[in-house]
């Protein structure tokens, strides 16, 4: 069955398009899944130690637990870009009938880590730079260097390349892109209030409960994103192939 369109497809085809695809991958993410929630979980547990320890005297901030704080969040961050890479390789091959192993992901995950953390940090820089201009330009470029892992993943672009190709690809399909990712993602907000709230009703003492409800469903939430990109990402390179022109004049 194939899971992709052959063609440009509209936000609706490229978001079923997605949800096929993800539960054809969900076996094959679900490793990812226990990763991302063990990993998730204790980063929050433990910057939420970090953070009421530093916060204990609002008046004298303890600035090296607050350092610590940030630093595992950066740490675990670019860590687990292991994970995304593994995961864009394993939805590629599901995308493609091939078959592949856990082992193999993982391999690709290590090979391609200096070159995603360089992009990542890079990634950063460019969002936080544009946000300091007017925030416009920095939301701007938070969308169009996006795929900057899937460029490494697939393509095996370097980290400048990487986000040059991602800005091209998106360039002129912002607003399209923009709208495949808000349609999920305002549903999945959503959800994630009603949790908080439910949580807050069980627990009023701790957040504890919070972070590890939150935590367990962007486990799963994480790979879906990840595959919703894949789709768009796919369906951009169509675009820009010229796909879409063969398609209009074919109408």
């Amino acid at each position: 069955m194939r899971l992709l369109a052959s063609e440009p497809s509209s936000i609706g085809k490229v978001l079923d398009s997605s949800i096929r695809l993800y539960v054809a991958c969900f076996k094959k993410l679900l490793a990812f899944s226990i990763i991302l929630a063990l990993s998730y979980v204790g980063m929050n547990l433990t910057n939420e130690a970090l953070l009421l320890d530093a916060m204990a005297i609002p008046s004298e901030p303890n600035m090296g637990n607050l350092i610590a704080a940030f630093s595992v969040i950066g740490i675990v961050s670019l860590l687990l870009l292991i994970v995304y890479i593994a995961m864009i390789y394993r939805i590629d091959n599901v995308a493609q009938d091939v078959e592949d192993s856990l082992t193999d992901a993982f391999i690709l995950g290590l090979k391609k880590f200096l070159p995603s953390a360089w992009s990542s940090i890079l990634y950063m820089i460019a969002f936080l730079t544009g946000c300091l201009l007017l925030v416009i330009p920095g939301l701007i470029l938070w969308l169009s260097l996006l795929f900057f892992l899937y460029f490494i993943t697939l393509d095996s672009a370097g980290p400048f390349q990487a986000l040059k190709e991602s800005h091209m690809l998106v360039w002129g399909n912002w607003w399209r892109t923009m709208t495949v990712f808000l349609a999920p993602g305002v549903l999945v907000t959503v959800v994630y209030f009603i949790l908080g709230f439910v949580s807050a009703l069980i627990d009023t003492e701790s957040s504890m409960i919070l972070y590890i409800v939150t935590s367990l469903m962007s486990a799963f939430t994480t790979p879906f994103f990840m595959v919703v990109g894949y789709a768009q990402f796919h369906d951009l390179k169509l675009r820009k192939s010229g796909a879409d022109l063969e398609a209009r004049l074919a109408q």
